[in-house]
């Protein structure tokens, strides 16, 4: 989620996001943090702080250094608030980059559209692919509608079958599960149950 900032934040300047310095995750982009207007009616809708993508054409907000590396059907799910009855969220792009040079579109859901639909929806896009830096985007291309973005969530399920190894050291067993990138270790102590 994106936290609960103390006062409208530039996103580039702001500190409070959940994954905030972990591993290589950045975010940065034109928009801002702000918790006017939070997150709710969606399962998972945090609350609290989101982005404001404001009606100036290239807004946005881009979240750098995701490492989708070893894992496949990967996708990414967010809240998503238009200001307007009339959008379809048409005019806020969500674009994919290996590279960061390069951009890609990737399509979600259209948003209702009609009384009462200015409001908070949860949507995804799948199909993005594994990067050892991934970035995302959400970029205004229109003039007329305000959006906000919060609860962004990448999931993806591992590649490859895991492997156990285990090994008896004395009166401890050492265990590894996994890939290189996703290794578990956990050391069980062995006893024997006398009756």
């Amino acid at each position: 989620n994106m936290g609960t900032p103390s006062s409208t934040t530039a996103t580039g300047s702001y500190t409070g996001f959940q994954n905030y310095g972990v591993g290589s995750i950045t975010f940065s982009g034109t928009s801002d943090v702000r918790t006017s207007t939070a997150s709710s009616g969606y399962t998972g809708a945090s609350g609290n702080g989101n982005v404001f993508i404001t009606t100036t054409s290239g807004n946005s907000l881009v979240i750098s250094g995701i490492v989708t590396t070893g894992y496949t059907s990967i996708s990414c799910s967010f809240g998503i608030y238009k200001n307007t009855t009339s959008a379809t969220g048409s005019d806020l792009v969500f674009e994919y980059s290996t590279d960061g040079t390069n951009w890609t579109s990737g399509s979600y859901t259209a948003l209702s559209t009609g009384t009462g639909t200015a409001t908070w929806f949860s949507r995804s896009v799948s199909s993005l692919p594994a990067a050892a830096n991934l970035r995302i985007r959400f970029r205004q291309t229109g003039t007329a509608t305000q959006y906000r973005i919060d609860d962004v969530v990448i999931t993806g399920t591992v590649s490859g079958t895991p492997t156990l190894t285990a090994a008896v050291l004395g009166s401890a067993l050492s265990a590894t599960a996994g890939t290189a990138s996703t290794r578990v270790s956990f050391t069980a102590s062995l006893y024997r149950d006398w009756e």
